[in-house]
Parts: C-alpha cells; structure tokens; sequence
C-alpha cells in the first residue's frame, strides 16, 4: 500500500509583519546577502525592507533570485494544518501569490505560490 506524504516541507521566513511559506523544494540555494533588489516584500507590495539579516535564495524558474527576511526556517508543516483560503479572501487575495493559510506553533502562515511573485502587482496591503 502506498504511504500518503503527511507534511508538506517549506521555508518559512518574515515578509513585513506577516510570516511566509513556500514550497522548500523550489528553492536550490540561499546565501547571506546585505541587497535588498528583488526583495519579497517589494514584490508583495510591503513596506521596503532592512538590508540587515537578508538572504538571496536561488528559487527553480525565478532567474534573479529573492531576497527575503532572516531568519529562515524550513519546517514540515503537517498537510491538516493547511488551509484553504476562505471564499472572502479567495474572491479578492491580497497578493495574487497567496494559495493557502496554514497553523505552526499557532501562529498563521501565508502559503505563497512563487510562480506568481514575479507577475504579482503592488498590494495594498500594509
């Protein structure tokens, strides 16, 4: 019988005031950086970031790189503490990256797709 994946494994970092997680697998590498160009809070629309505590991961399909917030943590996040977005926020996401929520030592997760972090516009979110 085959066994079902019970995690799913992320990289968790900060992006303005919210706590962030994409798919670990995406990312082949991640380096110490003072650069804040192509920084994840920048393309979510966020307030700009320090230069303090920052890494440039190498992300599969994302040739430029991204710059996010240290720390970072890769986590197995359990799939039943991943959410669907609920319909409100689904119908009008504030970032068209947003897929998912999730829960890890209770406290909320934004699941971002980072296939759409480079076509994603400005949010209003602050």
């Amino acid at each position: 019988m085959p066994s079902q994946e019970t995690d799913v494994h992320v990289v968790c970092c900060r992006a303005g005031d919210y706590q962030v997680a994409f798919e670990a697998h995406l990312v082949q590498s991640a380096q110490h950086t003072a650069d804040t160009s192509h920084a994840l809070e920048t393309q979510l629309g966020l307030a700009p970031p320090s230069a303090e505590g920052r890494h440039r991961l190498c992300i599969k399909g994302y040739p430029e790189g991204l710059t996010v917030a240290a720390p970072l943590e890769l986590i197995a996040l359990p799939v039943d503490a991943i959410h669907p977005l609920p319909p409100l926020i689904a119908a009008r996401p504030p970032w068209p990256a947003l897929r998912a929520l999730g829960l890890w030592n209770q406290q909320l997760l934004f699941i971002l797709d980072l296939s759409q972090i480079k076509h994603s516009t400005p949010s209003l979110v602050n």
